[in-house]
């Protein structure tokens, strides 16, 4: 088995779909076969998105512990035995990086609005996002929805809710659980962490009060 890094960094590139089997406080037991000779005890494994830590093996899966604060953060709270859940292992050492980084810390989560397929067989989902997630999602930027990374398309941050839009190409839809969300329900979301870096080193430069156009335009950013 190839080492993987202490940093527990994920791409969003999905490569096993798991079924969820328990769910209990504390516990979540996540049966998937395919994975299930690629992991020991203390692995990584982001679950829709949430990094976890196996702390229990079994003949065709694995257990972990869950806080509960990422069961009030996620989805994983609304899920019900049988549910498929999408699975990512750690980045390995040397391994090809594809996808974008990501941590497996949900920032929170997004309420589906629409889903329909397009003409060219992608599927197009837009969600609804909640105004605290709005600074740190950008149009074209990189945005990882249930653990999967995608591209923000058709973000309308005025909008009342503000909302934005993934395409979804076929190959993504089939070997993902994207597939199952349903209008009305909801999605875990990570925000780009590099925006998040940035977003916050500005804050803590501009001082408390966050950015405003006022402190843009005191550093000389925007004319006078």
């Amino acid at each position: 088995m190839r080492p993987r890094y202490n940093g527990r960094m994920f791409t969003g590139l999905i490569r096993h779909i798991g079924t969820l089997a328990v769910l209990k406080p504390g516990g979540i037991t996540i049966a998937c076969a395919a994975l299930r000779p690629h992991l020991a005890l203390g692995d990584s494994v982001a679950v829709n998105g949430a990094c976890l830590t196996v702390a229990g093996l079994s003949a065709d899966g694995f257990t972990a512990d869950v806080l509960e604060a990422t069961l009030n953060n996620t989805t994983l709270k609304e899920k019900s035995p049988g549910a498929r859940v999408n699975l990512e292992t750690a980045l390995a050492a040397g391994e090809a990086f594809g996808g974008h980084f990501v941590q497996g810390h949900v920032d929170g989560t997004a309420r589906l609005l629409e889903r329909r397929q397009a003409a060219s067989g992608d599927w197009l989902l837009r969600f609804e996002l909640p105004a605290w997630l709005v600074p740190l999602v950008i149009d074209r930027g990189s945005i990882a929805i249930d653990g999967v990374s995608l591209t923000v398309q058709e973000l309308d941050a005025q909008a009342n809710p503000a909302s934005f839009g993934v395409s979804i190409i076929p190959t993504t839809w089939r070997e993902t659980a994207l597939a199952d969300l349903r209008v009305g329900q909801s999605a875990n979301i990570e925000a780009d962490m590099l925006i998040k870096a940035i977003r916050h080193n500005l804050e803590q430069l501009l001082g408390g009060g966050g950015i405003t156009a006022e402190k843009l335009r005191e550093w000389g950013y925007g004319g006078k």
